[in-house]
């Protein structure tokens, strides 16, 4: 961890998200260009393609967007660069809302379920449940472990 309190992971993921997707719309504005509602709009309209698709973003991405411009605002503050923070608003419910609910309802195998399916894995697949099982990893997570 840096002085600052943030880990090496948060920093990363909030430099990402703000290069991928804020700087392109919001960048050449001045802070006090941007307002709430604009910036609520804006997160409802943005789309992801994969596979040639295009869906809306899930409203995870979307809340960590709006956690990572309204870190920079609260920076601005801090630095005497604004005096206001659009995305967390005034008081409380009256910045930027978004819903980061879950799209759908996670399966849950049934035991049986379960038996079925590491009896057509392999070794590498089988320590990969075996892994997932109490820890909750994700699957790019359990792919990059060695």
């Amino acid at each position: 961890m840096r002085r600052d309190g943030k880990a090496y992971s948060t920093r990363n993921r909030k430099t990402l998200v703000l290069n991928r997707w804020v700087l392109p719309d919001w960048g050449k504005l001045e802070l006090r260009a941007i307002k709430t509602v604009a910036v609520e709009q804006w997160l409802k309209s943005l789309v992801t393609s994969k596979f040639g698709r295009r869906k809306l973003l899930a409203g995870g991405t979307r809340e960590k967007i709006r956690d990572a411009m309204g870190s920079v605002f609260n920076h601005a503050i801090r630095w005497e660069f604004t005096d206001r923070n659009p995305i967390a608003g005034a008081g409380k419910g009256s910045g930027v809302r978004v819903s980061a609910k879950r799209e759908r309802t996670p399966d849950i195998l049934e035991v049986e379920e379960l038996h079925l399916l590491l009896g057509v894995l392999g070794i590498r697949e089988k320590a990969m449940v075996f892994l997932d099982m109490p820890s909750g990893l994700r699957r790019g997570e359990l792919a990059g472990l060695k």
